[in-house]
């Protein structure tokens, strides 16, 4: 198997794109033999190189040395190479690592990039931070963008659920906790996206955890049956008739 001869950015949009069809590199084939041909004609100097070599690994399931060049992206003054290394950590269900990394990030730039916001929003739910989930609701809707009023509609459907329900930040930690510890139990692709559904003609008042693989869906009747499992032994949720469930990522 030959490759036409790429650039950096190229086999980084090359190797990005695999990892996101989740199509990976396997052991002793012609394909792997050409793609280690091709990566190691790329220097690791620039940042482009070294996004290359990250996703390069990532592709391979080498996620250690992946981590190791996504990290290096705290060197460069690019927001993009910074989320893919956070996208990458939840990936890999790697929420603890995730969350620090994405306070760096947060640091190093304090304007708000969208899609490190959405991680903030992301974790301020898990966390049941209220206060950081209407903040990063807020910036999301500031950046007036094509998603500004999505995210409107989204923190009016959180701001309904959370009164509807009477919730408080520590019931949604709980359920937070519950949906880490399926993550980590299933093997499916995580995403990062949790979204709060009301329909008051109807009585619905749902919390939904987003699934982006369309490989994942036959799984669904098994996580949300070990969903309502867990979620049925928690005393704090008594009398609370709510709906929580994984489902196809819907919208943006």
């Amino acid at each position: 198997m030959l490759l036409p001869q790429k650039n950096s950015a190229e086999l980084a949009k090359l190797f990005a794109q695999m990892l996101e069809e989740e199509n990976y590199i396997e052991p002793e084939t012609p394909e792997e033999f050409a793609y280690y041909l091709e990566i190691n004609k790329i220097p690791k100097r620039s940042m482009d190189d070294l996004q290359a070599w990250a996703f390069y690994y990532a592709v391979k399931r080498d996620s250690e040395r992946a981590i190791d060049y996504f990290k290096r992206s705290f060197y460069f003054e690019d927001p993009e190479f910074c989320s893919n290394y956070l996208y990458y950590l939840i990936l890999l269900k790697k929420f603890d690592a995730c969350e620090e990394a994405l306070i760096r990030a947060v640091d190093k730039y304090p304007v708000s990039i969208a899609s490190i916001t959405k991680l903030q929003l992301f974790f301020a739910i898990l966390k049941g931070d209220e206060e950081g989930i209407l903040d990063a609701f807020d910036n999301l809707i500031k950046l007036k963008n094509e998603e500004s009023d999505y995210y409107r509609f989204l923190k009016a459907q959180y701001l309904a659920f959370m009164q509807n329900m009477r919730f408080s930040g520590e019931m949604l930690q709980l359920i937070g906790k519950i949906y880490q510890a399926i993550c980590h139990q299933y093997s499916f692709i995580t995403y990062p996206k949790i979204t709060f559904e009301v329909d008051e003609e109807h009585g619905l008042n749902a919390i939904i955890f987003a699934l982006k693989s369309e490989k994942d869906v036959m799984l669904i009747p098994e996580l949300n049956g070990e969903l309502a499992d867990r979620l049925s032994q928690l005393e704090q949720l008594d009398g609370k008739v709510f709906t929580a469930t994984f489902d196809m990522i819907r919208n943006l």
